[in-house]
């Protein structure tokens, strides 16, 4: 308790993190081709725009750069069905 007697408030995260949604189009021999479908604060806000089978979310954390060639740690597809994972490989 402070002075005053409230707790005091924790300092904001310098590097938040929010929710990318992406859809991919198709795999290349060095990754994928997809598209920006937006950016949410939350999960869950970025799953409930996930409309197509296709469709991923991902986190990204604010003024952090991302690793170059490496998997994206966290990605999910929600709407991904078996039969749709086989036409992405």
């Amino acid at each position: 308790m402070s002075l005053f007697g409230k707790k005091p408030e924790p300092p904001p995260d310098p590097h938040p993190e929010f929710w990318v949604v992406g859809r991919t189009h198709r795999v290349v021999p060095n990754g994928q081709v997809w598209e920006l479908l937006g950016i949410w604060r939350d999960r869950d806000s970025a799953i409930d725009h996930c409309a197509h089978e296709h469709d991923f979310v991902a986190p990204v954390r604010l003024d952090e750069a991302m690793p170059i060639g490496a998997e994206w740690e966290g990605i999910y597809y929600p709407r991904l069905t078996t039969a749709a994972a086989r036409r992405l490989k």
